[in-house]
């Protein structure tokens, strides 16, 4: 079957894609910025491959001096410079924006198909992320790659809000959306707090769990104003863990909407805010080798429920819990008025 037997992508709405502030990533050196670029590209020959960056903003993952790379924001340079209102970052020191993606399908506003592209926090800002992830396979040739770099939400802000579901996802992309719903907005604002990602690395991290609630308030009425002032209202529409993104990717490959196989994925790493995953275009008749390869990237989070990030006391401490609720299970009267239960069961297995 041809590319074109993909659902067609809606044309993609006017959206903030620039990353996190700098002072959250941290200074990053040249080797690290180095790391996280192959961990997205793997060994790309960039002088020798056509590409687009989204949302580069002061710090591209690819310089113009490495290789023919056009920077893809939602405004020109201009305009992206007079809306900066990070302080970590000098307007000036934007780049310049080759090709800006609103009303005019990607694929057509980059001019020819490109061997990568590569989005860092990009993705939890879209308000279709099928629809984006459609775009963006229509954008590359065949084989093309694409590079994520995807906060972490255990690490970040979002760390009391839930993570995103299909069916979300699936709304979004029916709808066409073009701006975070009402319900985003008012979840992403209630449910940001200031998080100290080492100590959750550590394990000691202390938030209030009703901070949301003090939240909501305000949330309602910035909310509410949408309703009367329609506008486009940046937010953290999607929020993962590296375990929950796969699990997005699994369901959206059963109802044929992830082209992609994943070549390689990288969780987050410890101290780290974000984890990284590497995607290579493919076809309808390519769906067994794109689920194997979503199975060999949850392979990497190890068996069971993903604990990237818990402290060693913590999985010690539970442990010990599950072995004297078993003990005290096996003590238990139900225990042996079940036994014989047990038993023909076992005798039913064989």
């Amino acid at each position: 079957m041809r590319r074109d037997d993909w659902p067609a992508a809606p044309s993609r709405p006017p959206v903030s894609v620039s990353g996190p502030p700098l002072s959250q990533i941290g200074d990053m050196s040249y080797s690290v910025r180095m790391g996280r670029r192959e961990r997205m590209l793997g060994d790309l020959d960039l002088a020798r491959s056509r590409g687009l960056e989204i949302g580069p903003r002061s710090a591209p993952i690819v310089t113009k001096a490495e290789g023919p790379v056009l920077y893809v924001d939602y405004a020109p340079t201009e305009e992206l410079r007079a809306a900066q209102f990070d302080p970590s970052i000098d307007p000036a020191a934007i780049v310049e924006v080759d090709v800006v993606w609103g009303e005019q399908p990607l694929a057509e506003a980059a001019g020819q198909p490109q061997d990568y592209v590569v989005a860092s926090h990009v993705i939890e800002h879209v308000p279709d992320l099928v629809g984006w992830l459609l775009e963006l396979h229509a954008a590359l040739k065949p084989g093309g790659v694409l590079g994520l770099a995807i906060p972490d939400r255990r690490f970040t802000f979002d760390r009391l809000r839930r993570e995103s579901s299909l069916a979300d996802m699936v709304e979004a992309y029916l709808l066409r959306r073009r701006q975070p719903s009402i319900a985003q907005v008012f979840d992403a604002c209630s449910g940001a707090v200031a998080v100290d990602a080492a100590a959750a690395w550590r394990g000691d991290l202390v938030l209030d769990p009703d901070a949301p609630l003090a939240q909501a308030p305000n949330a309602l009425k910035l909310a509410a104003s949408l309703l009367s002032h329609p506008r486009y209202l940046d937010a953290h529409v999607w929020v993962f863990t590296p375990q929950s993104f796969l699990e997005v990717a699994r369901a959206l490959t059963a109802l044929e909407l992830f082209p992609f196989t994943i070549d390689a994925f990288h969780p987050t790493e410890p101290g780290g805010i974000e984890f990284q995953a590497r995607l290579r275009t493919a076809g309808p008749a390519d769906r067994s080798a794109i689920e194997a390869s979503i199975a060999a990237a949850r392979a990497t989070l190890g068996q069971g429920p993903d604990r990237t990030g818990a402290d060693p006391g913590d999985l010690a401490r539970d442990n010990a819990a599950l072995r004297a609720e078993r003990e005290a299970l096996v003590a238990s009267r139900f225990w042996r008025w079940t036994a014989l239960l047990r038993g023909l069961a076992e005798r039913f297995k064989g």
